[in-house]
């Protein structure tokens, strides 16, 4: 993979894939652990611990907007990057250092970081490969199988340095591949020369700097009260969903006709995409903390840390992405946007309600059952992932009328927001306080019970999808 990216694409490309995979590594490697560490060493409850990862993640969609106004209007792209990577770098040092005391401090400075970060890798390879350069779509490809690259080998390798070293080596492993990142991306700036929003060729000026160092201390500011205060974070969310509802329902009134058809179909997704982040977020939640404690910890007889099964969404997503891709592009003409959405839930459900199934009436008299299930389940969530998250934002692109496309795209994040909030308040209807002594056999039903109320929920949500999805199509016209 590495020769064809050096053969067939340039230098700035090749940066931002490193950057990109490195800042990812420390991002899901702290994602892996990090309700098991808060269990584990700061003896959190599940609920608790659960429900503040939940809130975090939340945070991190809702700001995420803010990051690309920064580099677009006041101090440019790389600019905007590079202070994300650092406010990053200072994030994961906190948590290295890892007292109780400071854990919301560090998660409302990564908050701030992912922030400044997130959408200007992607905003610089638009750069580098225009919509119409006939390698674009391959290099965003390349550029999405870099963000699971990283997550893969983080995933893998941190659960281990967690168990036989602790937490400081784990996140510490963080703060090296970050730290990676930016030597790279300070190192080869010069081959992002020109590469760059207007504000990015003008020199810093002070006021810049001191808007970036408000905007960094604002949003790190209120994520601590949020963090501190979860009732009000949950309020803030519920609040901003609400606007936003009927912010699209105001610009479906001033539409025309052909643009107000297709933002329905818009609305009616991103509320389909609701319930798939609420399974999603299941992964690092009761889906991780089942494996660690119901589980064999295998995979066809080879021992595997049960931290790390979270890397076979990765794994899942890097070998079913090019076969999705051809099926996609062999099948447009047949099958549309929303049945594919359909078919997305429909994985899910089988995920869940295998595992659950599973769950109920495999396990051993000691409440164990085989790894090889949870192989199954991440298989289809992974290819749920791929047809419903993996086609949300080119849904918002090819449908979203231009002058909204923003807003749009703002929309898709604050829905994953409002959903990994509901995700970890589900998730944690089968916490456990690290005091309780509960047989295995009893918490493998309770986590049964869990799985089979999804994936009904899943299977419901899919004959719903699949009700609707023949007007939907029928309101775009994309089948002839």
């Amino acid at each position: 993979m590495s020769s064809s990216i050096s053969k067939y694409f340039p230098p700035a490309f090749k940066l931002i894939f490193f950057v990109e995979l490195w800042e990812r590594f420390g991002f899901y490697g702290i994602q892996a652990i990090f309700v098991l560490f808060m269990i584990q060493d700061l003896r959190m409850s599940d609920a608790t611990a659960e429900n503040l990862f939940s809130a975090f993640i939340g945070l991190a969609y809702t700001f995420m907007f803010i990051g690309g106004w920064i580099g677009d209007k006041i101090i440019g792209t790389q600019r905007t990057l590079l202070a994300g990577a650092i406010t990053l770098l200072c994030g994961y040092l906190i948590l290295f250092i890892g007292t109780n005391g400071t854990i919301t401090m560090a998660l409302s400075i990564i908050i701030a970081g992912n922030t400044l970060f997130k959408a200007n890798p992607s905003t610089l390879i638009a750069k580098i490969f225009p919509y119409e350069h006939p390698k674009a779509e391959s290099a965003f490809t390349l550029y999405y199988m870099s963000i699971n690259l990283g997550s893969f080998i983080s995933m893998l390798i941190v659960p281990y340095l967690y168990t036989a070293f602790g937490f400081h080596m784990a996140f510490g492993s963080s703060v090296i591949g970050l730290t990676l990142a930016i030597l790279a991306f300070i190192i080869k700036r010069k081959w992002l020369v020109g590469l760059d929003s207007p504000p990015g060729f003008e020199p810093l000026s002070l006021g810049d700097i001191v808007v970036l160092l408000s905007i960094v201390i604002g949003i790190s500011g209120i994520s601590m009260v949020l963090l501190s205060h979860l009732y009000i974070a949950y309020t803030m969310l519920y609040c901003a969903a609400i606007i936003v509802l009927l912010m699209i329902f105001r610009e479906i009134k001033l539409s025309n006709s052909q643009e107000r058809k297709k933002l329905i179909v818009c609305l009616f997704l991103i509320v389909e995409a609701v319930g798939f982040y609420i399974l999603y977020q299941q992964m690092p939640t009761s889906l991780n903390l089942f494996v660690i404690r119901c589980t064999d910890h295998m995979i066809l007889d080879f021992p595997i840390e049960p931290a790390a099964f979270q890397s076979l969404n990765p794994v899942w997503i890097i070998a079913a992405s090019p076969i999705m891709a051809y099926i996609f592009s062999h099948s447009a003409k047949y099958v549309s946007l929303p049945s594919k959405f359909a078919a997305g839930m429909f994985c899910c459900a089988l995920a869940f309600l295998s595992l659950g199934v599973a769950a109920s009436y495999t396990q051993s008299c000691e409440g164990i059952i085989s790894g090889n299930w949870v192989v199954i389940t991440y298989f289809f969530l992974s290819i749920g992932e791929l047809l419903i998250s993996g086609l949300g934002l080119a849904m918002i692109a090819k449908l979203a009328p231009q002058r909204s496309t923003g807003f749009m795209m703002g929309a898709w994040f604050i829905s994953q927001a409002l959903a990994t909030i509901f995700g970890g308040f589900i998730a944690a209807q089968v916490g456990i306080h690290p005091e309780m002594n509960i047989p295995t056999s009893q918490l493998t039903n309770n986590y049964a019970a869990l799985f089979l109320a999804l994936g009904s929920a899943s299977l419901f949500g899919t004959l719903c999808m699949a009700a609707i999805a023949p007007t939907l199509t029928k309101k775009l016209s994309l089948k002839k």
